[in-house]
């Protein structure tokens, strides 16, 4: 859709940007959210007040992004692109529920954790497969030489191929990013390095719920794995070259 043809004034603006960065010739990638959730903020006196809040956009569709999943994708992608330059092994772990019907004790005390209900029946499945919280994301999608496998415990070596599959191919070092720090991402970090491997974390490229949360989670990795961020794990990928 061109500029003119975009039923919002604001998004107008928006859409002649981006006209100028294609036409630049420069190498250039849109996010779109039309509305950050940062900018609910904005509302939270009319919200308090009415239950609801008003925007004049008309009968334009918005959709309402956290500014942080945003970020975070495009740096994982980073990493992701960085290590499919140097044909590095990638696997994708997705976080699986199953039917509460069939899910069992251990699976339903982290969902509680992750979830802060207090009891097992306030539990929702979110991530039931097929279903779209439990696909990768698209800018991710693994390429058909990686594979993407299901867990359903915090640590990705519980339950799956993983540990085999690394050491079939001699594999000695174990590089990690994505979400959640504090529930997935520590757990195999330390799975890891009880197992033997070199375990690596990408800290800027990791998904946490809170600051406070990130910080223990760190701290914690401190003894068994070495943190790292973006920009030293990309150098010294270059340097390996």
């Amino acid at each position: 859709m061109r500029a003119g043809e975009v039923p919002s004034t604001f998004q107008k603006w928006h859409r002649q940007i981006e006209e100028h960065l294609e036409q630049s010739g420069i190498a250039w990638t849109h996010l779109r959210p039309n509305m950050l959730m940062q900018n609910m903020r904005w509302f939270a006196q009319t919200i308090a007040e009415n239950g609801a809040f008003y925007n004049c956009v008309g009968d334009t569709k918005i959709s309402h992004v956290d500014g942080r999943d945003a970020e975070f994708i495009q740096q994982v992608k980073q990493i992701v692109d960085a290590a499919r330059s140097r044909k590095m092994r990638i696997f994708f772990s997705r976080h699986t529920t199953l039917p509460k019907e069939l899910a069992g004790v251990s699976q339903l005390k982290g969902a509680m954790a992750l979830q802060r209900v207090k009891t097992a029946a306030e539990v929702e499945p979110n991530f039931l497969p097929n279903t779209p919280a439990h696909e990768i994301a698209p800018e991710l999608a693994p390429l058909p030489s990686e594979v993407a496998f299901d867990k359903l415990m915090m640590s990705a070596f519980v339950g799956s191929y993983l540990d085999f599959a690394l050491r079939d191919a001699r594999i000695e070092a174990v590089a990690v990013v994505g979400a959640v720090l504090e529930f997935g991402i520590e757990p195999t970090l330390r799975h890891a390095a009880d197992l033997g491997y070199v375990s690596v974390l990408i800290q800027d490229a990791c998904y946490s719920f809170s600051e406070e949360n990130r910080s223990r989670s760190l701290q914690n990795l401190q003894s068994s794995s070495l943190v790292t961020d973006i920009k030293a794990f990309k150098t010294t990928l270059e340097k390996s070259k």
